[in-house]
């Protein structure tokens, strides 16, 4: 059980670096980026700083390259937190929106 923990832990490292946002600091408007190379469901969410969920997308059996345009100009400035969740994994990006 150890050994999964740990492996867990070093796959979301890599996990938190496949995927982009850019620009961060932004206007509330982004593109995320990611290439994912296993077939999985891919949950992206994105909270603000009190933990409310403004942005949520499911991608079902996903696989390959995905890049959207995302505006969260309506919920204001401030931080937001963008995490990719499949069923081992977990990556959370900081966002700025100024």
């Amino acid at each position: 059980a150890t050994d999964t923990v740990i492996d867990t832990g070093v796959n979301e490292i890599n996990f938190s670096n496949s995927f982009n946002v850019y620009p961060n600091p932004n206007n509330g408007e982004f593109e995320l980026n990611f290439t994912v190379n296993n077939m999985d469901n891919y949950m992206i969410e994105i909270h603000n700083a009190i933990g409310q969920l403004v942005y949520k997308e499911y991608l079902s059996n996903y696989t390959g390259t995905y890049s959207k345009q995302i505006n969260l100009q309506n919920f204001g400035k401030g931080i937001y937190m963008l995490s990719l969740t499949n069923s081992h994994n977990q990556g959370i990006k900081k966002l700025i929106v100024f």
